[in-house]
């Protein structure tokens, strides 16, 4: 069942509401003093919004029947953070800007765990493919060879079509989409959630970051 999420205000008005909020002043009049056209990454939206609202509600997924879980931004970030964490000797950063982002391959539902995995391989720095979880077998492989694709990550639920797809593309690792268990636990400490601070932002803005499959007469639609 999908989240629903809650835009938080316009940075300048928040400034403007916590300005006698002398614990917060410094750190509010420095992100409102910068539009979000400085950002060049999803992550660098991700890690300011975190920054300057962490306990603003960002999104709220069902625990059981209609009870919901809310989650803030800092939350997000630091949940993005341990799965990035979790993923990076298997699917490194790039070491620069001039190396091509790898095209990394999802398939499962669209719950908190999609979420929080599709973040964190944004705070790596990769391109992802979100494949869409009602098309065939043939589909999901010719996407994955379009975008030259080198990594799938799987939900359980799709456990034999993931094996399915091995047997044809042996090239193509395979990994699960990391559970809760890796990141949703207490935040005790908050330090720097960047892993990609050694690459060029100026490069970095001009990459895909999603790529959407469409059903139309296109075989994907890149979304920068």
């Amino acid at each position: 069942m999908p989240a629903s999420v809650y835009i938080p205000p316009p940075l300048a008005s928040e400034a403007r509401l916590n300005i006698q909020d002398q614990t917060a002043t410094s750190a509010v009049d420095s992100g409102a003093a910068q539009d979000d056209s400085s950002l060049c990454t999803v992550d660098g939206l991700v890690r300011r919004r975190a920054r300057l609202h962490p306990n603003s509600h960002a999104i709220s997924y069902p625990s059981s029947g209609i009870s919901y879980v809310d989650y803030t931004m800092q939350q997000l970030d630091v949940f993005a953070w341990r799965v990035a964490k979790h993923y990076e000797a298997h699917l490194p950063p790039r070491t620069s800007s001039a190396e091509k982002p790898a095209v990394v391959a999802m398939l499962g539902p669209s719950n908190l765990e999609y979420l929080i995995t599709k973040m964190a391989l944004s705070k790596l720095g990769h391109t992802i493919l979100l494949l869409s979880t009602r098309i065939p077998q043939a589909a999901i492989e010719n996407l994955i060879n379009v975008t030259d694709a080198k990594t799938l990550l799987i939900d359980a639920k799709f456990e034999q079509m993931g094996t399915a797809i091995q047997e044809g593309m042996q090239n193509v690792k395979q990994m699960s989409i990391a559970p809760r268990s890796v990141f949703e636990f207490p935040i005790d400490v908050v330090g720097d959630t960047q892993l990609d601070g050694h690459l060029d932002p100026e490069v970095e803005k001009d990459n895909i970051i999603f790529i959407i499959h469409s059903s139309g007469m296109f075989p994907f639609q890149p979304i920068v």
